[in-house]
C-alpha cells in the first residue's frame, strides 16, 4: 500500500467520524426533541408527574412564534415519522404503551420521595429546572454505584444508535423521494422503498424511546437502591419535603 492509499484511507476514517457525529448531532435535535415534545421525558412519565396539557409539537411557554417555526420546520424534515406516529402511535394508542409509567405504586411513590430530599438537601428546588433535577440523582447514581453505571452507559449507546438510525432512515425517504421524481427510479419501486423507509424509521423510533425509558429507569432504580440515609435523617430535610412538588 503505498503512501497516497494511506493517506486517503486516514482521510475517509476522519472523515467518517466526523459524518457521524454530524448525524448524531441533527438526530438528537431532531428525533429526540419530537419525543420529548409528544411523550415527555422519559423520567417524567415513569414517575407519573408529566402534566399531558403541555405535551404537542406547538405546547410552548417563552418565545413562542420564533420556536413555533423552529418546530414547524423540524416536523417538516420528520413528516413520514410524524406521519405514522400520528396514526399508529396516538390513534391507536401506542404511545401509551411506549410512554408507561413504573406500575408498582409503592415504588414509584418510594422514588419521588427519595428524590425530594435528596434535592431539598442539597439545592434550593426553585432554581432546579424541570428537566435537571433528572441530572442531578443521574450523577449521584453514576457516582455511587459503578454497577449500574455500566448498564446505563449501554442503554445510551443503545439509545444513541437508534434515535440515528431512525434520523438516517427518515432522510433516505426523502432521498427516494427525489430519485422518484426525477425518474431516477420507477414509481412502482419509489412508493415500495417508501413504504419501507417509513415503516423502519417508526420501527427505529419505537425502538430508541424503549431504550430511552430504560436508560431513565435503570438512573431511578440505581438512585433508589443507593443508601441515602444523609439526606434523609435532618428535621430540616423533613420539613422541607413535604413542601417539594417534583415539575
Amino acid at each position: 500500500m503505498s503512501l497516497f492509499e494511506s493517506n486517503i484511507i486516514i482521510i475517509l476514517i476522519l472523515l467518517s467520524y466526523l459524518i457521524g457525529h454530524i448525524i448524531s448531532f441533527l438526530s438528537s435535535i431532531t428525533i429526540e426533541r419530537y419525543s420529548i415534545w409528544v411523550l415527555g421525558y422519559p423520567s417524567n412519565y415513569l414517575l407519573d408527574i408529566q402534566d399531558e396539557n403541555e405535551l404537542g409539537v406547538f405546547k410552548i411557554k417563552k418565545n413562542k412564534w420564533i420556536r413555533r417555526y423552529i418546530r414547524g420546520f423540524n416536523i417538516l424534515i420528520l413528516l413520514p415519522l410524524v406521519f405514522i406516529d400520528t396514526i399508529i402511535g396516538r390513534l391507536f394508542g401506542i404511545n401509551k404503551l411506549v410512554a408507561k409509567n413504573i406500575s408498582c405504586l409503592q415504588l414509584k411513590e418510594g422514588i419521588k420521595e427519595k428524590i425530594k430530599l435528596f434535592v431539598s438537601d442539597n439545592f434550593s428546588f426553585d432554581e432546579v429546572k424541570e428537566e435537571d433535577w433528572f441530572r442531578l440523582i443521574y450523577h449521584f447514581s453514576s457516582e455511587k454505584s459503578p454497577t449500574h453505571f455500566s448498564k446505563m452507559q449501554n442503554y445510551v449507546a443503545l439509545f444513541g444508535f437508534t434515535r440515528t438510525t431512525t434520523f438516517i432512515f427518515n432522510i433516505c425517504f426523502w432521498i427516494t423521494l427525489v430519485l422518484g421524481f426525477t425518474n431516477h427510479i420507477n414509481r412502482y419501486n419509489m412508493v415500495a422503498l417508501l413504504i419501507l423507509f417509513t415503516s423502519l424509521t417508526y420501527l427505529m423510533y419505537i425502538c430508541f424511546n424503549k431504550f430511552y425509558r430504560k436508560y431513565s429507569l435503570e438512573a431511578l432504580m440505581a438512585f433508589t437502591v443507593i443508601n441515602c440515609e444523609p439526606f434523609c435523617i435532618s428535621d430540616k430535610t423533613e420539613n422541607k419535603s413535604d413542601k417539594l412538588i417534583l415539575p
